[in-house]
């Protein structure tokens, strides 16, 4: 179970993790890897909203707590879809 913003902190972990190695084998990929990770820290701090996050769970084993219920969270679009032979 997580947030958002443990998304975006694991993301930018992961992201972080190689950075050093990267900046020496392949420094304009360690360059968009920053500018990249830098927009995640400003969606983590709020200083970019309203943002949208997706997510696709061919699964079906999400869940998003709505704050409103039992109304419906006027944030969330929830979009149903068949799953492909490949997601199966």
């Amino acid at each position: 179970m997580t947030t958002v913003e443990g998304v975006l902190d694991n993301t930018i972990n992961e992201l972080m993790l190689y950075q050093d190695a990267r900046r020496q084998q392949m420094p304009e990929q360690a360059i968009q890897v920053a500018l990249f990770v830098q927009k995640l820290i400003a969606l983590k701090e709020g200083d970019n909203l309203p943002f949208t996050f997706e997510i696709e769970d061919p699964s079906g084993n999400s869940f998003i707590k709505n704050p409103y219920a039992p109304k419906i969270d006027p944030c969330l679009k929830e979009e149903r879809f068949q799953r492909t032979k490949e997601q199966t």
